[in-house]
């Protein structure tokens, strides 16, 4: 059996280059199985594995997800949050939107 993760990165800045929020899903390894950003100016991007829109893109390599920002002047908290919340979520951003 698979076991899963959902996290959610809340963006803390006035940035326009960096995202709002950024929803994770990752297996227990590390690696993304499907990510969403929302964009600080309200669209969209998304990546699963065989689909993808806009910037976002799955992770080549295992990661940690509440590892400190890349950005230098970047403030996020991350938060484990439960499948029904990202699932629900990617329900109405990506498969709605489609």
């Amino acid at each position: 059996m698979t076991y899963t993760y959902h996290t959610l990165q809340d963006w803390n800045g006035n940035n326009a280059q960096w995202p709002s929020q950024v929803y994770t899903e990752s297996n227990e390894s590390g690696f993304e199985i499907r990510k969403l950003i929302i964009h600080a100016q309200g669209g969209i991007s998304f990546a699963s594995e065989g689909m993808q829109q806009g910037a976002c893109y799955l992770e080549s390599a295992a990661s940690n997800p509440f590892r400190e920002p890349l950005f230098e002047g970047a403030n996020s908290v991350v938060t484990l949050i439960s499948q029904t919340e990202f699932e629900d979520t990617w329900e109405t951003l990506v498969l709605q939107s489609r």
